[in-house]
């Protein structure tokens, strides 16, 4: 959690990270995190002795810029994390997803093997309009 809000800290001092944000991890660092949250739980009235039930889906943290929720990706590379921010990320481009060919047909033969492929177009990226308000945290231990 240190090491996170002292990412955001950074994010506010130089690019002015005011709003919510979302942190990219691998699957292995959520369940690093998500095993120290755990080990901090106290036990109050709730506690039930026929079951144990400890861990979370879902991460947030309190920041000074607000709400920093972590969520585990699939793409991201373990050792490495992106913070985002939420408001200042939009998706442009020329075309939606589409499938298919001029003739529309939506699946192909492959050549060689015996299978089909589905093959999709677009033309759209993710554009970031403040980019000094995103981090890129490496060197992460699990």
């Amino acid at each position: 959690m240190a090491k996170v809000l002292e990412g955001v800290a950074k994010c506010v001092g130089k690019g002015g990270l005011a709003e919510e944000a979302v942190l990219l991890v691998s699957s292995v660092t959520f369940e690093k995190l998500n095993s120290d949250l755990s080990a901090l739980r106290e036990y109050d009235s709730s506690y039930d002795g026929k079951k144990a039930e400890n861990g979370t889906e879902g991460i947030r943290y309190r920041a000074q810029s607000g709400i920093v929720e972590i969520i585990a990706h699939p793409f991201v590379k373990e050792g490495e994390a992106f913070l985002l921010p939420k408001g200042s990320m939009r998706r442009v481009g020329a075309q939606e997803i589409t499938f298919g060919f001029g003739d529309g047909e939506y699946f192909e033969k492959l050549e060689g093997s015996a299978g089909y492929q589905l093959l999709g177009q677009y033309d759209w990226c993710i554009l970031v309009d403040k980019p000094a308000r995103c981090c890129k945290f490496t060197g992460i231990t699990n």
